[in-house]
């Protein structure tokens, strides 16, 4: 599970002690897969925003481009 900027306490807590989901400590980004998905869809360049191996992926995949 990311932490999420907008997760309610009912959300932070709710999965907390399940066996097979797992929080990450990692930094709150602002940014949301619409909008990843719109830039790519906009022909931006965001490989910075994604881990290689995802960016590529999309690439190849062409996902999400028009």
């Amino acid at each position: 599970m990311y932490p999420r900027i907008t997760l309610d306490k009912k959300g932070q807590t709710q999965f907390e002690n399940h066996p097979k989901i797992h929080k990450v400590d990692a930094p709150i980004m602002e940014i949301s897969s619409t909008f990843i998905r719109k830039a790519i869809a906009d022909k931006k360049n965001i490989s910075a925003l994604l881990p290689c191996n995802v960016w590529r992926y999309i690439d190849e995949m062409n996902f999400y481009k028009n």
